[in-house]
């Protein structure tokens, strides 16, 4: 079992890891705007997910195949084993019956699960990269979004993201450390409008508004820390080219 989970990552070969990423990529996609019919509730779930997806992105086209893999899992897919499970064993002996009903979103979960998580193990018994955590860049950035999230989200899912953000930073990528912060709050504003929107305004607090409004100003930091960041470390595609023998 060892002996394959260290060849895992060469029997799948490079190309078709990035196809495979593409199409969970889009798989996540669909699950995320799935059932989404309001314009408001459409972009709630579009622009978190886009966020991800691009800080994948930056991840493959920097050839951090380990990273792209280990941002899908931790903040998509981590719970894809555990919820197949569950439904598997949710028989209720009072009712009779299976509580969870299993879906084809648990299934596909569940494998994309187990695949992120060989293709990491996989990648980890390599893996010969120096470790430089530099966070000079972005140190106010990370300063100011772990403040509003321990206020707005907790002390533990902090750490949770503070943590997804670090594996980015390790993997030398402050952008995509950006991105993944800003699908986490991107949604604040829109949450404040849609109270709006959907007449829930008058059962809010003022905690609520408070944080609703801090919101918009770690927004600002991160989109300008982003534009800091990317202006010294554009995103380059490099597209492979043939070599064309001359048999002049």
């Amino acid at each position: 079992m060892i002996s394959f989970l260290k060849r895992f990552k060469n029997i799948v070969r490079e190309e078709f890891q990035i196809i495979i990423l593409g199409v969970i990529g889009i798989y996540a996609l669909i699950v995320a705007l799935d059932g989404q019919s309001a314009i408001l509730s459409f972009f709630e779930a579009l622009l978190p997910i886009s966020l991800i997806l691009f800080a994948t992105l930056i991840m493959v086209l920097k050839s951090k195949y380990i990273a792209a893999h280990l941002i899908l899992l931790v903040v998509l897919f981590a719970n894809g084993l555990r919820s197949l499970l569950r439904a598997l064993l949710s028989y209720h002996f009072f009712f009779e019956n299976f509580q969870i009903t299993i879906t084809i979103h648990h299934i596909l979960s569940a494998i994309v699960c187990a695949y992120l998580l060989m293709m990491i193990v996989s990648y980890a018994f390599d893996f010969k990269e120096k470790i430089a955590i530099d966070i000079k860049p972005i140190w106010f950035a990370l300063l100011v979004f772990s403040v509003f999230s321990y206020f707005c989200f907790g002390f533990n899912t902090t750490i949770l993201y503070v943590i997804t953000a670090f594996i980015l930073v390790v993997f030398g990528s402050t952008l995509g450390a950006m991105a993944i912060l800003l699908s986490y709050v991107i949604n604040q504003p829109l949450n404040a409008i849609g109270l709006f929107v959907d007449e829930f305004h008058r059962f809010t607090t003022i905690y609520d508004w408070v944080i609703y409004a801090a919101s918009i100003y770690v927004i600002y930091v991160l989109v300008i820390t982003f534009i800091k960041e990317y202006k010294k470390d554009p995103i380059k595609i490099v597209l492979p080219v043939k070599e064309v023998k001359d048999e002049s």
